[in-house]
């Protein structure tokens, strides 16, 4: 992380704004998802690199923001 998104996150905080723990971040799959067409279910090991590990991303992601979505509702 740079020093400008680590002061752009403090000020932030500091404003009481959330952030997600989990970040999607920039993965070769992810592009995949665009070039090839395909979701990262379909995209296969030979298309993109470290496929597991952008799924795992996704996963934790989507799971944060519909625990945060959740807890928007009560």
């Amino acid at each position: 992380m740079t020093r400008s998104a680590r002061d752009i996150g403090t000020q932030f905080e500091e404003a009481g704004i959330r952030f997600l723990e989990a970040r999607i971040v920039e993965r070769e799959a992810f592009k995949g998802i665009v070039n090839f067409g395909e979701t990262l279910e379909k995209l296969a090991d030979d298309q993109v690199p470290s496929l597991e590990n952008a799924r795992a991303n996704a996963a934790m992601f989507v799971a944060e923001v519909i625990a945060l979505l959740k807890e928007l509702r009560q």
